[in-house]
């Protein structure tokens, strides 16, 4: 695990991190199906925290080798393509500042 510690000492999972319970999740994520995301209406802009606001589709570019393309997200995490598929008009590439694979289109 990685990321903030918690109560117990032990550092909390990343969002998009794999989780059993909400309370090893960090960045105001919770667990849902076993990965740490962001509640609706929030999004992880790449600096690890949910934040309201944007579209919710994508994120500011950035974090994509070619800076006119944006990430993917689904609920509210950087889709991390390593585990899923990309969505159409989407690749995979690994992005320096989340730290995983994602989608960029």
């Amino acid at each position: 695990m990685q990321g903030i510690a918690s109560q117990f000492g032990k550092p909390k999972e990343r969002i998009g991190g794999r989780c059993t319970y909400s309370q090893q999740c960090g960045g105001g994520s919770s667990c849902l199906s076993n990965v740490c995301q962001c509640p609706s209406n929030t999004f992880n802009y790449g600096d690890g925290y949910c934040r309201s606001g944007g579209s919710g589709g994508t994120s500011p570019s950035g974090q994509c080798s070619n800076p006119s393309e944006t990430v993917a997200y689904q609920n509210g995490a950087a889709i991390n393509c390593l585990f899923s598929h990309c969505p159409t008009n989407s690749h995979c590439e690994y992005s320096n500042s989340v730290q995983q694979y994602v989608c960029c289109g």
